[in-house]
């Protein structure tokens, strides 16, 4: 077991510190990382940094991210927020692939990728301050992330879903449902650029619209609401989904520095 600094494994420490298992001699983890990285990261770093990272992963746990940040802290100190950024990207696994084993219940960090180089870019050249870093915390090893966009920080969107007005709705064949989605950026975070619904679960997101040029905004983060109604043929059980998307600059035309985010509700159709 590694030392102290690794919270994520006091779950096999005992009351005194001690490792509750049989140790072996060799400690792996700094094995694979330096036949990965090239060294063991010590936070230590001259100039800036945004880390992107995904609150999915199945191979780089999300809570490695948050323990690095530490590691910058320690080198950094107050001046943290001078130099260095750690964004999340709910519901996004590890790997660049644009196309997701299941799209309706993941989404692709790429577009995040070319955010972040521009951010930093403008930050390391211009003095543009980048937007601010992901707010979470660490418990148990799991990264819990605040609710609202404008808590939560970094820059993917956040949206909810619900189906006539629940998380659940139960109806009879042909009697239609209303979906209302609410989706938020946080501060200084682009523009959401457009809306995209699936309800029968192929992931194709046949249903599309783009988000209003000029969202309501009633809060910091800006606010947009959109509404859509389908009536279901056949019964079931349905999982009806919206993925919302957010651009650097708020044009919806481009591939590039686009976020992602999805949410998705039950509908019991007989």
């Amino acid at each position: 077991m590694p030392g102290p600094e690794f919270e994520a494994w006091d779950q096999f420490r005992g009351p005194d510190g001690e490792p509750v298992y049989p140790q072996r001699p060799m400690l792996l983890g700094p094995v694979f990382t330096r036949a990965t990285a090239g060294a063991v990261p010590t936070g230590r770093f001259g100039g800036k940094m945004i880390v992107v990272a995904a609150l999915w992963d199945r191979e780089a746990f999300p809570w490695q991210a948050s323990w690095y940040r530490d590691r910058v802290q320690e080198h950094l100190g107050d001046g943290l927020d001078e130099r260095f950024r750690l964004w999340y990207v709910d519901r996004a696994l590890h790997g660049d692939e644009v196309e997701q084993e299941d799209p309706t219940q993941t989404v692709s960090y790429v577009g995040v990728l070319p955010w972040a180089l521009r951010d930093l870019s403008a930050w390391v050249e211009r003095g543009v301050a980048p937007p601010a870093s992901t707010d979470h915390r660490v418990v148990d090893a799991q990264v819990v992330v605040p609710p609202t966009a404008e808590e939560r920080a970094g820059v993917q969107p956040v949206v909810t879903l619900r189906a006539d007005g629940s998380e659940r709705a139960e109806v009879s064949v042909g009697t239609p449902v209303t979906f209302t989605a609410v989706a938020e950026v946080p501060p200084g975070a682009g523009e959401l650029v457009e809306a995209a619904w699936d309800m029968d679960g192929e992931g194709t997101f046949p249903i599309g619209s783009l988000v209003p040029d000029s969202p309501a905004s009633d809060s910091p983060a800006g606010r947009v609401t959109v509404r859509t109604t389908y009536t279901f043929q056949e019964p079931g059980t349905y999982f009806p989904t919206v993925r919302v998307t957010s651009q650097r600059e708020g044009d919806p035309s481009t591939p590039y520095a686009r976020a992602h985010h999805l949410a998705r509700v039950r509908v019991v159709v007989r």
